[in-house]
């Protein structure tokens, strides 16, 4: 097709066995903001094809200002979990590897992670890059995920947002073992196109940011090619192949509800001319299309493709693909991070430590914990508290 049917990714998603430690994570350490809290649909699971008694939690994360690129965490219930890269080594194919987020100071962020258990297989290295030099490091933490951040070392960043720790998950990168055939893939049948391409090897031996031995690096071709529906580097996917460092594949694991990056989301503006493409590319769906309740977006028709290295794609009909319906994602927001924050729960405030079981006394504590919890941005705070005061929602968290 000529032009895209769909828009770059605006999310990726995350299976986990512990909301909170992403929650940590995103909140504490990147700076980002919790735009979405709630309890997956029951459609959803039925569209990653999960058992029947299997539910979920999930929250959804992004950066302050942005309105794409976010990351949802979906912690999965009640089935067994397999981490979809287990022990992996950078050259291991299979499944989405990482995303990757631009910082102002890599060093810093690297220290606060170590500290909170991350680990890599190298120190940030720099590099060149096309016509950039860049410093960049990649950790694995929880469920095996691993995360890029990348420092535009010269010529460095401009305009830098004051405060900003973590830019948004701008790319996601998938290790593949033939790159011919995700190349067909991607440009051919998606229609995507080529925003930056590179082939060589490194250019001298040692440190890399691959974590190959360093008598080899030399030695080892590095095939990358970063494609997107607009051809720019906001909501990309970088298809990277070794040449000369073989390891494991891990696709068949790169499914639901096994643990780790498990999927890219592409909304898609016309959805019946999508589903004509994909007919007359003879793509077969491995799951929908069916209508789900995507929160905080609404009931829209979904489906998963699977690309060559078994990366799930999921792709939903969003008739306005520039950005979220604030109103109506924001009221889901409120709503749902209010009935879970406050309904009879037995853990205490994070906050306060008063018991999350409140009466209709506790109006002023509420109050108090909404204002000062570093969880909810400003605009949050500022929803959450107008619904308090004006009294549509009653102390068990009900509406009124």
């Amino acid at each position: 097709m000529t032009a895209p049917l769909f828009s770059d990714y605006r999310e990726a998603v995350i299976s986990t066995n512990n909301l909170h430690t992403w929650r940590d994570f995103f909140i504490r350490i990147a700076g980002w903001e919790l735009r979405y809290d709630g309890v997956v649909d029951p459609s959803v699971l039925g569209l990653w094809q999960l058992p029947a008694g299997a539910t979920a939690d999930e929250c959804l994360f992004g950066a302050p200002n942005t309105k794409s690129c976010f990351v949802r965490v979906v912690q999965i219930n009640g089935v067994p979990q397999e981490v979809i890269r287990p022990n992996d080594q950078i050259w291991d194919t299979g499944g989405i590897f990482d995303l990757d987020f631009r910082v102002k100071d890599i060093d810093a962020i690297a220290d606060h992670m170590l500290a909170a258990g991350w680990c890599a297989q190298s120190d940030p290295v720099t590099f060149a890059f096309g016509p950039f030099t860049v410093k960049e490091w990649i950790p694995r933490g929880p469920d095996g995920v691993r995360l890029a951040f990348i420092q535009r070392v010269d010529p460095p960043l401009e305009e830098w947002p004051e405060g900003h720790i973590c830019g948004p998950a701008f790319s996601s990168s998938q290790i593949v073992r033939d790159m011919k055939a995700a190349r067909r893939f991607y440009e051919d049948v998606l229609g995507m196109g080529v925003y930056i391409e590179h082939v060589g090897p490194s250019t001298e031996d040692g440190p890399n940011v691959f974590a190959l031995p360093y008598n080899v690096a030399k030695d080892v071709t590095q095939d990358i090619v970063i494609v997107s529906p607009t051809k720019q580097n906001m909501g990309s996917v970088e298809l990277l192949q070794l040449h000369g460092a073989e390891g494991r594949d891990f696709s068949a694991r790169a499914h639901a509800p096994n643990r780790g990056l498990l999927s890219l989301k592409f909304p898609v503006t016309d959805w019946q001319a999508f589903l004509a493409h994909i007919d007359r590319q003879k793509i077969t769906p491995i799951a929908g299309p069916q209508t789900i309740h995507f929160a905080p977006y609404g009931d829209v028709p979904s489906l998963i493709l699977r690309a060559p290295e078994g990366a799930w794609l999921e792709f939903y009909h969003s008739p306005n693909t520039s950005s979220l319906n604030e109103r109506e994602g924001q009221y889901a927001f409120t709503e749902n991070t209010f009935r879970s924050r406050w309904r009879g729960v037995s853990q205490p405030c994070g906050q306060c430590g008063h018991s999350r079981r409140l009466g209709s006394d506790d109006t002023a504590r509420r109050v108090r914990c909404i204002s000062q919890n570093p969880m909810f941005s400003r605009r949050q705070q500022t929803h959450l508290l107008l619904l308090e005061w004006h009294g549509l929602f009653a102390a068990d968290g009900r509406s009124r």
